[in-house]
Formats: C-alpha cells, sequence, structure tokens
C-alpha cells in the first residue's frame, strides 16, 4: 500500500475527530440547557432544528450521516495501515510509535465546508488593455516631466542664491580689501586737492555732512564785486569763460565755419573800445533806422503803410538778427525736434509791474530809461511820453503773464496737449503774421506744420492787447528793448554807465562788469550756438563727443518711434 492513501486516510480520522468533538460540546451544551431551573427559551440551534423538522431531513442529519461514512472508511484504512505497519517491523525498517486516536463520536457526524478564497476572474477586452498601458504610459510620463521641471526649478533657484551670495562676499571682500590702484596723474592730482580743499575734515559727516562736504569751500570763497551771489557752478562758469576768451581770441580760420567767425569779430569790436567811443550812438541809429526809427525823434512816420514803419518786419529783425524777443519768446528744442513759443522776459520781475506801489526797482528802472531817450537825442516832452507809455504797455503785458496765468496754463497738460499748427496759431493770436514770421529762420514752415504752445491763453490775450495799442507805442517799446537788451552795452561810456547804475541797483552788484568780462558775456549769450561749437571741439575728448552723438541719435530714434 502507498503512503499517499496512509496520508489522507489521517487526514480524514483527524477530520473525523474534529467533527466529533464539535459535536460532543454541542450535545453537552444542550444537555444543560434542559436541566431544571434553566430557561425554556429553545436556543438558536435548537429553534433551527424545530423548523428543518417539519420540511424534511435537516442539515444535522446530513452531517451526521456524512460522519458515520467517514468513519467507516477511516476504520478499513486503519486496519490497512495496521497490516502494513507489521509488514514494516518485519523487514527491518524502524517507525515511529503511533499516536493514539481519539475517541471518535459515532451518533454525530459533521462535515464542514470552508468557502472559496480564490480570487474572481476579470475578462478583459483588447481595448481596455491597450487603453489602460496608454493610461499608464500617460501618467508616467507626465509624473516623470513634472519631476524634471520641479529639478530644473530648484537648480535655477539653487543658482540665482549662489550668485547673490557670491556677489555679496565679493563686495565684502572688496570693501576689506579696496584696490590699490591710484591715479597720480596731473589731472587727477589737481582734483583730489581741489576736492581737499573745499572739505571740512574736522567736522564729523555723521554730525554735519554738508560742513564736512563743503566747509572749507565757505570759509574761503568770496562773492565777486560784479555778482550778488556765488557758487561752485560760478566758478565753473568763470573756468570756462577764461577757455572760451583764448577761443574768441585767436585770429580768423578761412576754413572754420561763418559762425564761428562771426563770433570772433563780434568779440574784436567789443573789445575795441577807442572805436566804440568814436562812433558813439551812430551804429545804433543805423539799426534803428534800418527797422523804421524810433518815434522819441521828430522826423518819425506812422503807419505800416507808408513802408517805413512796419511792426511785422521789425519783430522778424530783433528776432532773427539781433536775437531780441520783446513780445514772445521762440526756443528750438532740439531734444525733441519741437518749436516751442512761450511768454517774454522783463528787465524787472512781474511783480514790480503790478504792484501799486513805487519800488527802488521800477525808480530806477524809469530812471535808465529817461537817461537813454536824452541821450539818444529826444526832447523833454518827447521822453516822458516814452516812459509813460512804454512802462503802462510793459504793464499790461506782464498782467498777461502774471503768475496766476501761468499756474493756468502749467495744469492745461504736457507738450502733446500744447501742440498746435500753424495755421491754429494764426486764427489764435491773427495780429501777428506767423508763417512769414517762422519761415525768416525755418525755411520749410507750412500752414500744417506744429508748434508747441503751453500758454494759449497769453497768445490769444496778445493778439488783442496788439490792435488795441498805438502804432507809436509799439514802436517805443520794440526799440526801447532792444536798446536794453544789445546796444547799450555796445555803446560809448555814458550809455554803458546808465546801464551799469541800474543794474546795481535791481540786481545788487556792486561793479559793472569789466569789458573782457561784459564782451565774453555778450558774445557767449548772442551767438551762443557758434561758441559753444568752438568750446567743444577744443576741450571735449573725442569719445566723450561720440558718446553724446550716440545719445542725440537714440533719442531722436526713440522720439520718431512714438
Amino acid at each position: 500500500m502507498s503512503k499517499a492513501p496512509i496520508a489522507h486516510t489521517l487526514r480524514q480520522m483527524r477530520a473525523a475527530s474534529e467533527s466529533y468533538s464539535e459535536l460532543s460540546h454541542g450535545a453537552q451544551h444542550d444537555h444543560h440547557a434542559s436541566q431544571p431551573g434553566t430557561s425554556t427559551r429553545p436556543s438558536p440551534r435548537q429553534h433551527r432544528r424545530q423548523h428543518t423538522s417539519v420540511d424534511g431531513p435537516s442539515k444535522e442529519a446530513k452531517a451526521k450521516e456524512e460522519a458515520r461514512k467517514n468513519l467507516k472508511t477511516a476504520s478499513h484504512n486503519d486496519i490497512e495501515f495496521q497490516a502494513l505497519s507489521q509488514e514494516d517491523e518485519k523487514g527491518g525498517m524502524q517507525q515511529a510509535p503511533k499516536k493514539p486516536h481519539p475517541p471518535v463520536a459515532k451518533e454525530t457526524e459533521v462535515k464542514i465546508v470552508f468557502p472559496s478564497m480564490s480570487p474572481p476572474s476579470v475578462d478583459l477586452t483588447g481595448r481596455e488593455v491597450i487603453f489602460a498601458i496608454a493610461v499608464f504610459f500617460f501618467l508616467s510620463v507626465s509624473v516623470g516631466l513634472v519631476v524634471v521641471l520641479v529639478d530644473a526649478k530648484i537648480r535655477e533657484m539653487n543658482q540665482e542664491l549662489a550668485d547673490k551670495a557670491k556677489s555679496v562676499a565679493d563686495k565684502l571682500e572688496l570693501a576689506r580689501n579696496p584696490p590699490r590702484e591710484v591715479c597720480v596723474s596731473v589731472d587727477c592730482l589737481r582734483a583730489s586737492v581741489h576736492i581737499l580743499e573745499t572739505m571740512n575734515s574736522s567736522v564729523a559727516p555723521c554730525d554735519n555732512f554738508y560742513e564736512h562736504a563743503c566747509g572749507g569751500w565757505i570759509s574761503q570763497a568770496k562773492v565777486p564785486s560784479h555778482r550778488h551771489y556765488t557758487s561752485m557752478t560760478k566758478e565753473m562758469e568763470a573756468v570756462v569763460k577764461s577757455r572760451l576768451r583764448s577761443l574768441l581770441e585767436q585770429e580768423t580760420n578761412d576754413t572754420a565755419p561763418s559762425a564761428e567767425d562771426k563770433a570772433r569779430m563780434l568779440y574784436r569790436r567789443c573789445m575795441d573800445v577807442d572805436a566804440v567811443e568814436e562812433q558813439g550812438v551812430k551804429p545804433f541809429k543805423r539799426a534803428v533806422d534800418a527797422m523804421g526809427g524810433w518815434a522819441i525823434t521828430e522826423d518819425w512816420n506812422i503807419g505800416e503803410k507808408s513802408g517805413l514803419w512796419n511792426l511785422q518786419s521789425a519783430l522778424r529783425t530783433l528776432s532773427f538778427d539781433y536775437f531780441v524777443q520783446p513780445l514772445f519768446e521762440i526756443v528750438f528744442d532740439v531734444s525733441s525736434h519741437a518749436i516751442k513759443l512761450s511768454p517774454p522776459s522783463f528787465p524787472l520781475e512781474t511783480e514790480e509791474y503790478l504792484s501799486n506801489e513805487t519800488s527802488p526797482a521800477l525808480e530806477a528802472y524809469v530812471y535808465f530809461m529817461e537817461k537813454t531817450a536824452r541821450l539818444y537825442g529826444a526832447d523833454k516832452n518827447s521822453t516822458q511820453e516814452f516812459i509813460s507809455t512804454t512802462l503802462q504797455f510793459e504793464k499790461d503785458l506782464a498782467t498777461l503773464v502774471s503768475n496766476d496765468n501761468m499756474m493756468d496754463s502749467f495744469f492745461q497738460g504736457g507738450d502733446d496737449d500744447s501742440a498746435m499748427s500753424m495755421e491754429e496759431l494764426r486764427h489764435l493770436s491773427p495780429r501777428i503774421h506767423w508763417i512769414p514770421w517762422m519761415q525768416t529762420a525755418f525755411k520749410n514752415i507750412t500752414k500744417d506744420t506744429r508748434v508747441s504752445v503751453p500758454n494759449r491763453e497769453f497768445f490769444a490775450n496778445l493778439s488783442s492787447l496788439l490792435m488795441n495799442t498805438d502804432e507809436r507805442i509799439l514802436n517805443y517799446f520794440l526799440m526801447w528793448r532792444f536798446f536794453n537788451d544789445m546796444a547799450a552795452p555796445l555803446m560809448s561810456e555814458q550809455f554803458r554807465f546808465a546801464k551799469g547804475n541800474f543794474d546795481k541797483r535791481v540786481k545788487g552788484t556792486k561793479r559793472m562788469l569789466n569789458r573782457v568780462q561784459f564782451c565774453l558775456k555778450s558774445s557767449n549769450e548772442w551767438l551762443a550756438h557758434a561758441v559753444g561749437a568752438m568750446y567743444v571741439r577744443e576741450y571735449f575728448p573725442k569719445k566723450h563727443k561720440n558718446d553724446n552723438d550716440h545719445v542725440v541719435l537714440f533719442r531722436s530714434k526713440r522720439l520718431q518711434d512714438e
């Protein structure tokens, strides 16, 4: 007999023994339940028996029957097993001692069937498998991509932090160990000495920074006699004027631009004091006669129709030949390539004209006007009429540009809001012939050319004021401003003394400019572009000039793009 049936038999016997034990335990439980004094309520097992006894054989009866069959089979196999064991002992084989079998109950037999624990089977189609694989692949790629991007961002942030840390470390190292390269050229040494002289190192910068930085200069600076104040800027201007003098005193160069040649000629004639004294008022009279004369003399003719006096022609000559702009000022802004019109400036502050009281400055101004008219040849009556009417016109003009009106124009908007065409300007202020006047300096001016007029109200009121003012008064005013702004300094000693006395009383200067200072100032004011070109060519390094050219070109391109 093989060993496999033996093992099977042992398992059956063990199962029968366990079933017997369980049934015995149940029988004991039922016996105790039937004892007196116990509850008469049937147990769940008895309740089930009651229900199954009616319908047919109960499951318990079936289990007992099955247990009896298993016991019979086990008994038969046990007999065979004992016989086989005796044969093995005879053959010399040593068998392990047999364990006694537990008693088997023959009355109650139970067969226990356990449910299957195997997983349910799932049938997938081909499309579902492919879809599942695709989803898995997509999720894997997405997760991998997110990991890569996050890793790259972390690396970038780490690099930025490392760069910042390195920059801070470099700055700290530079602060602890500054470079030892020191400029020892003549210009560097001169600049160093100048800086040290302007400082006051005895004062700590944390206590008084301004005294520490500029205290030395304040204690040493002196106000020149021809000015009522001084500053570092004025000292720099003095250096520039000294350089300009050396340029203007050079001989005329045939290859130089004509504007620079005229600037040198103007400076030389201004410096020729003997010739100026000899000619006296004659040069000024020739210029005035070319514009129609001055009404303070008896031979002056009134009216634009006569051809001797023409407001439009006089304005063009004063503005573009002598750079005198008494009624309004025109500026060509090279940075924005725009023509700008603005109210004029005055010999006195606007408040001096509008004040009801006579101020010392106004008294000095009236004296200057009287002295000039008498030196020019006017009689007493003409002089008084000239002073009263001209001063009243200046007051009316100053009223148009008073602070209130100027502030209103300031808040009207920027350059874009103030731009208007020449045709619009002609309708706004018709008393001035704007297009012919502009074409004197700008050849490409048309009615569509746009100009910047920030204070439109002023130009509208100016046109009304000119229309309501007598031609003689307009002539008084224009020729007076021509004399005050340009001619007086170039005339004889008497005229220059009258001008200097006025400047001292109004501006607070101690004395007049000397001849060199006056001629430098006049040349730079009247021919500023020519003098500036000479200075840049001589004293600006070529590299700086190229850099400035690039800045101008870049700015021009930006304006065109805008």
